[in-house]
């Protein structure tokens, strides 16, 4: 079978949705896991990066929707 690159025709706004979908569902687990285990150093950083990320996302997303 062959497997076709289709990231070039993805709505670039369904494609920051689908991103800020995915690193918000990994902050909800960290921050679940995070309640009954706790948060090292190294995770704590990365749940900081995701989250700044998402933010960045975020922002992304509302620039396309004003500009359309």
């Amino acid at each position: 079978m062959t497997s076709y690159d289709t990231s070039a025709s993805i709505d670039p706004v369904q494609h920051l949705r689908d991103e800020i979908e995915k690193l918000t569902q990994e902050q909800s687990e960290a921050l679940k896991t995070a309640t009954f285990v706790g948060m090292t150093a190294a995770e704590a950083k990365i749940y900081d990066a995701r989250r700044r990320r998402i933010t960045e996302l975020v922002e992304k997303l509302r620039g396309l929707q004003n500009s359309r």
